[in-house]
């Protein structure tokens, strides 16, 4: 449990940290440049916009780092459980 745990931390680091470039990359294009969204489990792109793009990027970032602090508090928590179930 505590290995699945950890190591869904560090793929949620992972893709925070993939998120943060990605917000890097478009904040350095230009306002009216051309985006373009890929669609999920496709090969297809859409045209998109950098403002709705880095909308997007915001959004999955607070929520991979919502979903972070969740699991550091999880994961304490089963530590302090595990700690008394030794001391016991």
């Amino acid at each position: 449990m505590q290995d699945e745990m950890e190591r869904r931390k560090v793929e949620v680091q992972v893709k925070m940290k993939e998120q943060e470039v990605l917000n890097y990359e478009l904040s350095s294009l230009k306002p009216r440049a051309k985006v373009y969204r890929q669609q999920q489990n496709s090969n297809i792109m859409f045209l998109s916009g950098v403002q709705q793009e880095m909308h997007r990027a915001k959004q999955n970032l607070d929520s991979l780092q919502k979903e972070y602090r969740d699991l550091e508090t999880s994961t304490s928590h089963t530590e302090r459980r595990e700690e008394e179930e030794e001391k016991s």
